[in-house]
């Protein structure tokens, strides 16, 4: 699902909190969350943003657009 999906699905169902990735085809989840937290209707349901990556200016900028928390996903490597 893409970012601009995820906008019209959040508008049918009004889920208590949302996940994004940093990564979806199409809308980027930064680029979503900024749009979710413009419309008056979303903009109160808390969103946790994920990523591969840790790094620190993509964690800082998941507060800098609003959202609740961040997490990178695991890495899972082969022995």
């Amino acid at each position: 699902m893409d970012g601009q999906d995820s906008l019209t699905l959040l508008q049918e169902i009004k889920p208590s909190i949302i996940f994004l990735d940093i990564n979806m085809p199409g809308m980027n989840g930064w680029d979503c969350l900024t749009k979710l937290k413009s419309r008056e209707k979303l903009k109160h349901i808390p969103a946790i943003m994920y990523s591969a990556s840790s790094h620190k200016a993509e964690v800082d900028k998941a507060f800098t657009v609003d959202a609740l928390s961040f997490f990178a996903k695991p890495k899972i490597t082969s022995n």
